[in-house]
């Protein structure tokens, strides 16, 4: 299911996102913004995103943009 509008669109996260996550895990002022202190691993980000997708009381979404996604 995607959301879209003008300029952008939500998608589910998806486990292919892990390393966009993992990029912005990496940045120290992203880490300092969401009060995240530890570092993680791509494959924590990648199971970290397993069980979200099998919780269903969640609903996680990325946002991209139209031109470029």
């Amino acid at each position: 299911m995607n959301l879209t509008a003008k300029r952008i669109f939500l998608r589910p996260l998806d486990v292919t996102d892990a390393h966009v996550l993992f990029e912005q895990t990496q940045d120290e002022t992203l880490r300092y913004l969401t009060g995240t202190t530890a570092t993680f691993s791509i494959e924590q980000i990648e199971q970290h995103i397993l069980s979200i997708q099998a919780d269903p009381s969640r609903f996680d979404f990325v946002i991209c943009l139209n031109s470029g996604g």
